[in-house]
């Protein structure tokens, strides 16, 4: 069934930035949920109040806000000599992350004012709706909850994290969700933390990320191996944002230590986003048959290349919502070996189109690692079943479909 809205009806997308200036997991859903309305033939506008370095910019259906760089620097030193008082040795930048969308969001207003929207859609992170004007009568205001300072707490790889931090970002967030009529979540793991987090009498409906498969496909593959010296049939592995604590840069450096070490062959290791010193110079002590590819960050395109040659994806991490990564990879016929953490679950179909391994279990995730790694037949098979999960179960029409019927 084609679920259609009015072409009359107005949709703005409030986002922290949007490609191609911002990256990350959730600016890519709003830029992949803007390009499926806008091919519906909807009137799709995109305000952005975190793009810090354009400020007054804006081409087309994008108007980009931010706050002054040096107002960001005064924020953030205020934030940690209050905590350094308040609660010593903890992570806090929940709150600050609110702060420092202050100003941008308030810019945001006289332009969403102009365009009038009918829905106005909304990221949890960094409580946008707390400085936006107030919903006029027939406007629907739904919000996608992807962060949940909550998560952060108790949890022993991530660092002490400030609990008084995440309660005032909690209580700030509960402001926001009294102007929300409706609110989206992109896995069942973040239904469950929503509901047992936050204040909220009105719907929640699970929807996952949307993928812009057309864009994705479009996109030539890259070959790697040229890049790193590697023969046309070697193993590469794709580990995203290696470099990120939360996404399991710990384990990297042993994961790419000991598969290499499961085989006489080459073997590669693409990874993703930036890497810090520390990461790069354990690399320089990997097997020498590892052949360890780490260009920093690029374009959505180049990265997309790249992913598109590698053999599986292995990822590490700490802390999920729905990842896009995980969603790209599989999208890109990779399977996947992961732990079995946030909405993975809702990925990876252990032993069909990967392995979701315990949560922590290195061990069982480096060796299934090696299973995928050494059986090229049984990697061919999950890689077929990874596109036929995300045809069937995150199929980009049926998902828009889904946005359209919650509208």
């Amino acid at each position: 069934m084609d679920t259609k809205l009015p072409s009359e009806k107005r949709i703005a997308i409030i986002s922290h930035s949007f490609p191609p200036h911002g990256g990350g997991g959730i600016t890519s859903l709003h830029a992949n949920l803007y390009h499926a309305l806008k091919r519906k033939g909807l009137s799709v506008r995109v305000f952005t109040f975190g793009d810090h370095g354009f400020r007054h910019a804006g081409v087309g259906d994008v108007v980009r806000r931010g706050t002054p760089k040096v107002l960001i620097g005064m924020l953030r030193i205020l934030n940690r000599i209050y905590f350094r008082i308040a609660e010593r040795s903890t992570i806090s930048y929940q709150v600050l992350d609110i702060l420092e969308s202050a100003l941008g969001c308030l810019l945001v207003n006289r332009p969403l004012k102009a365009f009038s929207p009918d829905v106005v859609i909304l990221p949890d992170h960094n409580a946008p709706g707390l400085f936006l004007r107030k919903k006029k009568s027939g406007e629907s205001w739904m919000l996608i909850s992807h962060h949940n300072p909550a998560r952060f707490l108790n949890n022993p790889l991530l660092g002490v994290h400030s609990r008084k931090d995440a309660a005032c970002a909690v209580r700030l967030e509960n402001r926001v969700l009294a102007k929300i009529d409706k609110v989206i979540c992109p896995s069942n793991y973040m239904r469950g933390v929503f509901a047992d987090t936050y204040d909220f009498k009105g719907p929640v409906s699970v929807i996952p990320n949307l993928i812009d498969a057309e864009l994705l496909l479009s996109v030539p593959r890259q070959d790697i191996r040229e890049k790193i010296g590697l023969g046309p049939d070697a193993p590469v592995v794709y580990i995203p944002s290696a470099g990120v604590r939360l996404k399991g840069a710990r384990f990297v450096f042993e994961i790419i230590r000991r598969l290499a070490a499961k085989t006489e062959g080459d073997v590669g290791f693409y990874l993703s986003g930036s890497v810090e010193d520390e990461l790069r110079y354990e690399c320089t002590f990997a097997p020498r048959n590892a052949r360890i590819h780490m260009p920093g960050r690029l374009s959505y395109h180049d990265n997309m290349a790249l992913i598109r040659s590698c053999s599986f994806a292995v990822s590490p991490t700490l802390i999920e919502n729905l990842s896009m990564s995980l969603l790209e990879a599989s999208f890109c016929g990779l399977p996947v070996v992961t732990f079995d953490v946030g909405g993975n679950s809702d990925i990876v179909r252990d032993g069909e189109n990967g392995f979701l391994v315990p949560y922590l279990d290195v061990e069982r995730l480096i060796d299934c690692s090696g299973r995928l790694l050494l059986d090229t037949q049984e990697r061919k098979k999950m890689g077929n079943n990874a596109i036929a999960v995300m045809m069937t179960s995150f199929n980009p029409e049926k998902t828009v479909e889904q946005y359209l019927r919650f509208f």
